[in-house]
């Protein structure tokens, strides 16, 4: 009998990878965790992260990364970690999922987590979750971005959930079920982005995953299928049909987490932007500014600025998503800093300058790792034009690992290559990831 589309998935999530793939495919997912420790660091120090955590009746910073507190459930720690680790922006992202892995698997595993499950075992639960959702994005995308999805919310939900039932090993009725609930709960619209509504996509999808889980445990049933080509999650929002012989011959071949591959930011603005904001940094450094240009125009392919949906935005903190800001701070003093995405209006003045960049859509399409734009400045009778393919930090240049060990100890006191060491054993425990994470303290009881 022949499997529905969703036990065929179940199957292949829990399939024990042989060893050569294991190791290899650990590497990528060590830097991903790096980063995501990196960024949840960060997002700490952001006062609308304190207020959260006060909904909550916790102080962030004394909790921690835990896997053992009587003051949180499971699910609202991972509503709580998937917040703080998506709220500055600054999180890896991949390009078939079009969304942050990190920031709602890591979050989902560590919520979950018990005191004496071992580091691999993470590595490889965040590895299935990440192929899950790049297979997942790769037949929704890029329609389902266009639709002002936010897939880091939607798809999330889903790969967060796959991820759980590797991570604790269920059987494969189950993971249906978990994904299956998991669907049913997930949402998330870009039209959230210059708000804590986004970063709370990522918090609610690394919730529904862990409710998912949950429910299943403890006994709730859930349509088998949501992945069916007819009447399902799956055939709600996609275009193209479940393809499952190309889910077997494509799936950890070589693998989502690999290729296409993580993409990592080095700036806390919408990675769709990085390719503008080089093209600028490359006419500042001729010494173009914004004052000398009548007009400048960007150009994109069809829908490569989808996320990118501030045009006009009225809030300095809307600006990590408009190239018409990014490219305006460059042109007008160099570059762009954390200060400059202060939830703070634009004066009337500002907004009015903006107005002399628009975009046009007559690029080709290019590969999902790269993201073109060509910049073109129009000064008095000259011309003068920019093209940038591929960003720093994306998976066709990307960060070497010492690299992104020297953006996260930039972070925050501790010495993140102690975390690299202790990672490279992969047989250590959460609790001394944890542990060393928390300042040497011992998880809040």
């Amino acid at each position: 009998m022949t499997m529905n589309n969703t036990d065929l998935v179940s199957t292949l999530l829990l399939q024990i990878p042989d060893s050569k793939t294991r190791v290899r495919l650990n590497h990528f997912a060590r830097r991903g965790l790096i980063n995501y420790l990196s960024c949840y660091l960060q997002g700490m120090e952001a006062v609308n992260v304190e207020r959260f955590s006060q909904y909550f009746g916790i102080d962030i910073r004394r909790l921690g990364l835990t896997t053992t507190t009587n003051l949180l459930s499971s699910s609202q720690r991972a509503l709580l970690y998937g917040f703080v680790a998506h709220y500055l922006d600054l999180d890896d992202v991949q390009a078939n999922f079009r969304g942050h892995p990190s920031a709602v698997i890591y979050s989902a595993l560590l919520a979950v987590s018990n005191p004496n499950d071992r580091l691999e075992d993470l590595l490889w639960a965040y590895i299935s979750g990440v192929e899950f959702a790049g297979q997942l994005g790769k037949l929704l995308n890029p329609n389902h971005a266009i639709q002002g999805w936010h897939s880091t919310g939607t798809i999330g939900s889903l790969a967060a959930a796959a991820a759980i039932g590797v991570y604790r090993n269920v059987t494969s009725s189950q993971l249906s079920a978990i994904i299956s609930l998991a669907s049913t709960q997930a949402s998330g619209q870009l039209s959230q982005e210059g708000s804590d509504g986004k970063p709370l996509n990522a918090g609610f999808a690394a919730r529904n995953a862990v409710c998912a889980y949950s429910l299943v445990s403890a006994g709730f049933s859930a349509n088998r299928d949501p992945l069916a080509n007819q009447n399902s999650w799956f055939s709600t929002l996609s275009q193209s049909p479940f393809n499952q012989q190309a889910w077997i011959a494509s799936w950890m071949h070589p693998g989502q987490i690999e290729s296409p591959g993580l993409w990592f930011k080095t700036h806390a603005f919408c990675s769709a932007a990085l390719s503008g904001y080089d093209a600028a940094k490359q006419a500042w450094k001729e010494g173009i500014k914004f004052s000398d240009c009548n007009q400048i125009i960007v150009h994109y392919p069809p829908h490569g600025d989808a996320a990118l949906t501030q045009t006009h935005p009225k809030m300095r903190l809307d600006g990590k998503f408009s190239i018409e800001y990014i490219i305006w701070q460059v042109l007008t003093k160099g570059d762009v800093h954390a200060t400059d995405f202060a939830n703070i209006s634009l004066t009337s003045e500002e907004q009015e300058q903006l107005t002399r960049i628009v975009r046009q859509h007559d690029l080709p399409i290019g590969s999902p790792t790269q993201r073109p734009v060509s910049l073109e400045l129009i000064i008095k009778s000259k011309v003068s034009r920019f093209d940038v393919k591929v960003q720093h930090g994306s998976p066709e240049d990307p960060l070497t690992d010492e690299e992104i060990i020297n953006l996260a100890n930039k972070s925050s006191e501790i010495h993140f290559e102690t975390i690299q060491t202790l990672l490279n054993n992969s047989h250590q425990s959460i609790t001394r990831l944890l542990t060393t994470i928390n300042h040497g303290q011992e998880d809040v009881q």
